[in-house]
């Protein structure tokens, strides 16, 4: 045949024989149309015809090898990927549980050590030695929210109290419950814990009308 696509085909077995291997090569340099197939005539030969459909199925071939080779390495990329994330999972998040459980535990001890509303700077607070007007004194001043016995503690000593008691804490309950029997408007709201919750408007006008 005289059409390109013997050309071609012989073309490809000289590429072959000089080294030129790859399946990429041969697909890219050997895919061009056949127009001289188009133009065939009643006296094209049988064996004209099977060199065509043969050069034809050698780059369908090729082509679906290739399609196969693409398709396997991009599979195996995937998993190569996939186990890469895992381990990448599996080193840092402990270390980040870590981390952020630490953070948690400083942000807890951090909030204990919040300075008093409304009040002076710790280190400009004059040094007070009674307990009990200090005690209300910081109730009063939490205007409402609960205190903690050990907040009340840690408050009472930064406003510079004194006391030769050998257990600070129990002094200062003692001081609360003191407060409370004396009328003092000291609420227990929960365990080891007050608020000042002084009467309403209306609740001072039924006391006195009930008097």
């Amino acid at each position: 045949m005289n059409g390109s696509a013997r050309v071609v085909y012989r073309t490809t077995q000289d590429r072959r024989g000089k080294g030129f291997d790859s399946p990429h090569f041969h697909l890219l340099f050997c895919y061009k149309p056949f127009p001289k197939v188009l133009s065939m005539t009643a006296a094209t030969t049988e064996q004209q015809m099977n060199d065509v459909r043969s050069a034809i199925e050698v780059q369908l071939k090729v082509a679906r090898e290739i399609r196969a080779q693409i398709e396997a390495e991009k599979t195996r990329t995937k998993a190569d990927l996939m186990r890469r994330l895992e381990e990448i999972d599996a080193t840092y998040d402990p270390r980040l549980q870590g981390v952020n459980k630490a953070i948690e535990a400083y942000e807890q001890t951090l909030s204990a050590f919040a300075p008093v509303a409304n009040s002076a700077p710790l280190l400009l607070r004059p040094v007070v030695t009674e307990m009990k007007p200090t005690v209300k004194r910081v109730f009063v001043e939490a205007s409402g929210a609960p205190l903690h016995l050990n907040e009340v503690e840690r408050r009472v000593l930064a406003y510079g109290v004194q006391t030769r008691a050998a257990n600070i804490s129990e002094a200062v309950r003692a001081a609360i419950y003191n407060l409370i029997d004396k009328g003092e408007p000291i609420v227990r709201v929960a365990e080891r814990t007050w608020a000042w919750q002084p009467p309403t408007e209306r609740e001072k006008l039924e006391a006195r009308a009930a008097t």
